[in-house]
């Protein structure tokens, strides 16, 4: 007969799971092979245990760790901060997205915080709804292009256009946006 699977045990293969349904083969398109495996290894070992108390400002400072360290965990290469980054957020919207994961670590309290992730698709939807809006995003470089300052300005209008069309977090965009300018 199979033993019982503690909460621990199981919590963690979820958050395994959950981590190789998020960043699939299309996230990590033109990196060096291994890339998908140290992210998928990263993120099983990611604690979420703190992150419903998190305030923006610290939510912010976590995600910039977790970056920081996944991007050397990927070998520290300049062009490599984009591909960390998009991971971290792909990741963090498949916690949110899974009902067991999400509740478990409460995660609705900072779906607000969380950013959308950026890619090809998304960057485009968001230059072209910010030209509707006579505003200017830094030319999408791809993701290999991607530093935190253009980032920023990608996940700064991102929000305020959330906030416009009445979602709860730009996480969330990226449900109408990658689908309307993929």
């Amino acid at each position: 007969m199979p033993s019982v699977i503690s909460n621990k045990k199981f919590f963690r293969a979820l958050r395994q799971f959950t981590a190789i349904q998020a960043v699939g083969v299309s996230a990590v398109r033109g990196q060096p092979k291994g890339t998908r495996k140290k992210i998928h290894d990263y993120f099983g070992k990611v604690r979420l245990g703190t992150v419903a108390a998190m305030g923006c400002d610290a939510y912010v400072r976590w995600l910039d760790a977790r970056t920081r360290y996944l991007h050397e965990k990927l070998g520290g290469r300049e062009k490599q901060w984009g591909v960390a980054r998009k991971a971290m957020n792909l990741f963090m919207r498949q916690c949110l997205y899974s009902t067991h994961v999400s509740r478990k670590f409460n995660l609705s309290r900072v779906q607000g915080y969380m950013e959308i992730p950026l890619d090809r698709a998304v960057a485009r939807g968001l230059t072209k709804e910010a030209e509707r809006e006579n505003k200017e995003l830094p030319p999408w470089l791809g993701l290999a292009g991607l530093d935190p300052e253009s980032s920023q300005q990608f996940q700064d209008y991102a929000k305020s256009f959330a906030r416009r069309v009445g979602l709860p977090g730009r996480v969330f965009l990226d449900n109408y946006l990658w689908l309307k300018y993929r």
